[in-house]
């Protein structure tokens, strides 16, 4: 008797793991600034003064300023003011409202950011699956996408502008308020974003509001169906590029999860089997603690490796 295939829910990373910036964010700024007509810019200066911006901020207003009901425009706003003000050849109080503009705008579209080349194919053939017969190549029967990520809602426009389609379903407060109704397939069907929960990864709360968030989902697509919602039989994995945010967090929330590690260039780039290892977690510099300790790590150079993962225990 033939096994019945299982379902999948699928989170990712986006930063990193999605999509990653074109240029340095430095470049990008000098950029930006020269075509304001700022010259004397040196873009080492521009890289350690972003870093001591963001780290400042990041520890005075954490995740993107939501604990001081700052949005995040605002927060990024003050992290690129600070990044120039910090300029050993800035003479000016504050950097032109529209330079800092040209720059929020940037980073919030594919102006400023590439996607990985395996990205766009990955959801092709995940949208084809109704149409053809994927199974020698993806073994779930459905699949339901949605992204964890510590950031803000910027990254739904970066993603859209990348032509992925995004669902309006959000991790805040009251969740039958952020979504519409009959938005029909996505590829991406919620977004647990750290700044509408109000907690970052490896936090569980993350993880938790994602799966409230997929319940919502599920229901919709098998109350379609005539069946009864449950995540009883779908397959919970994680995929990032951070070992302790993403993998050892997914890891304690109760899903499976894998590394992904995006300057891997050997030539298991172009077999499925060759695209998922299992490593040590001492190959990866870290022993965590707890019952995860005694697994192995998987780690991904190609995102088709996910299609291996089934064959893991929990």
């Amino acid at each position: 008797m033939a096994r019945t295939r299982r379902n999948l829910l699928l989170g990712l990373d986006a930063f990193g793991t999605l999509f990653t910036p074109k240029k340095s964010i430095a470049v990008q700024y000098a950029d930006v600034a020269r075509s304001y007509g700022l010259g004397g810019i040196v873009e080492n200066d521009l890289d350690r003064c972003f870093r001591k911006a963001f780290q400042k901020h990041s520890n005075r207003f954490p995740n993107y300023g939501k604990r001081s009901g700052m949005n995040a425009t605002k927060w990024w706003a003050n992290v690129i003011t600070s990044t120039f003000q910090c300029l050993p050849s800035w003479n000016e109080k504050s950097p032109p409202p529209e330079l800092v503009e040209a720059i929020l705008h940037r980073f919030s579209s594919s102006e400023g950011y590439q996607l990985f080349p395996d990205v766009l194919p990955f959801f092709k053939m995940l949208r084809n699956r109704a149409s053809e017969d994927t199974s020698t190549v993806w073994p779930w029967n459905q699949t339901v996408v949605g992204i964890i990520s510590n950031s803000d809602d910027r990254i739904i426009g970066v993603l859209k502008s990348f032509g992925l389609t995004v669902a309006s379903l959000r991790g805040t407060p009251n969740l039958e308020k952020s979504r519409t109704n009959s938005e029909g397939s996505s590829d991406i069907s919620f977004m647990a974003l750290s700044y509408d929960v109000g907690a970052e990864k490896p936090s569980r709360s993350i993880f938790n509001t994602a799966e409230r968030l997929a319940f919502e989902t599920i229901h919709d697509l098998e109350a379609g169906a005539g069946a009864d919602s449950s995540l009883s039989d779908w397959d919970k994995v994680y995929v990032g590029d951070d070992i302790n945010k993403d993998v050892v967090g997914a890891l304690n929330s109760g899903w499976k999860a894998a590394l992904i590690q995006r300057d891997l260039t050997d030539e298991g780039t172009t077999n499925d089997r060759k695209a998922m290892r299992l490593m040590d977690w001492s190959d990866l510099g870290i022993q965590p603690d707890g019952p995860i300790a005694s697994r192995k790590v998987p780690l991904l150079n190609d995102l088709r490796g996910i299609s291996r993962m089934q064959i893991l225990r929990d």
